[in-house]
């Protein structure tokens, strides 16, 4: 899904799709881009039979959390250590489930 304010990047997998990457440019950041575009996302993957749609979200990205939260995403595990950072520290996931 793309626009000129944002985008994302999802697959679909059988019954399962899995959101890879959302992006939205900085001057748009809470204005509803990031809404729309998970909005999208699910349509795209409930049209393609999907039954689900997983994603991994850094464990510090509130924001991001609170938006699929509000879209229906549920947490349903972690992944520790899953991301690294910066000067060699890692950080977990947060691994959420939308169920159609």
């Amino acid at each position: 899904m793309a626009g000129n304010k944002g985008f994302g990047l999802l697959r679909c997998l059988g019954d399962d799709a899995e959101i890879l990457t959302l992006a939205v440019m900085p001057d748009f950041r809470r204005q509803g881009v990031g809404k729309a575009v998970v909005a999208a996302m699910a349509q795209w993957a409930r049209e393609r039979k999907a039954i689900a749609v997983f994603l991994e979200v850094k464990q510090g990205n509130a924001a991001a959390q609170d938006l699929y939260e509000k879209a229906g995403f549920k947490v349903i595990s972690r992944r520790k250590d899953y991301y690294q950072r910066e000067g060699g520290t890692r950080e977990d996931a947060v691994v959420m489930r939308l169920t159609f």
